[in-house]
């Protein structure tokens, strides 16, 4: 987009390339637009778009790499900070913020995120998330509270359990700097 015949001389610091990237960007700053219909609306600032139809933003500080196809509606996103690496991110709350996403075919569900780590496989299948609170979430499974995750091996994804006592049938256990450490009933009582 040739932006030295646009009415605004506000508009500064943008680069566009690829049909109709940044063609409703009027009066944005320092955004990077790459790819067809790759589109910043309105004040959009510092927002960097790759991809064959990547998200449009109305908000900052974004950052978007991967293709939709043309038959997703997408929505204009106005959280900001956001980072989305992934082809076909479908259902996207667009008041989701601070979030980082990375793979492909992830159905956000219209949830909105703020401050959440999502990683997904290349089905799609959420693998690992942080929530907002930093809770681990493994396979959509957060645990219950007082859970321990366990392995399985590398031939199956680990998967929370229930505490159990690791010294069951003892009431105390010498540790290696030679403190005495009491458990009752699965709670340490003392350390001496």
């Amino acid at each position: 987009r040739d932006w030295s015949s646009d009415v605004c001389s506000s508009d500064l610091y943008n680069t566009a390339m690829g049909f109709q990237a940044g063609i409703d960007l009027t009066p944005g700053s320092g955004n990077t637009l790459l790819g067809w219909n790759t589109n910043a609306i309105g004040t959009a600032s510092n927002n960097i778009l790759i991809g064959s139809r990547a998200f449009p933003v109305s908000s900052s500080g974004n950052v978007i790499i991967g293709n939709n196809d043309s038959l997703t509606t997408l929505p204009t996103l106005t959280g900001g900070n956001n980072v989305l690496v992934g082809n076909q991110i479908t259902n996207w709350n667009a008041a989701s913020s601070g979030t980082v996403v990375i793979g492909n075919n992830f159905n956000a569900t219209n949830t909105q995120y703020t401050n959440y780590v999502i990683i997904c496989d290349g089905a799609g299948n959420r693998r690992l998330t942080f929530n907002a609170n930093g809770a681990l979430q493994l396979n959509n499974d957060f645990g219950a509270y007082g859970n321990v995750l366990k392995s399985r091996g590398e031939s199956q994804s680990p998967y929370w359990s229930a505490y159990a006592n690791p010294v069951s049938g003892q009431d105390s256990f010498q540790s290696a700097d030679g403190k005495t450490i009491t458990i009752q009933d699965g709670i340490i009582t003392s350390i001496t």
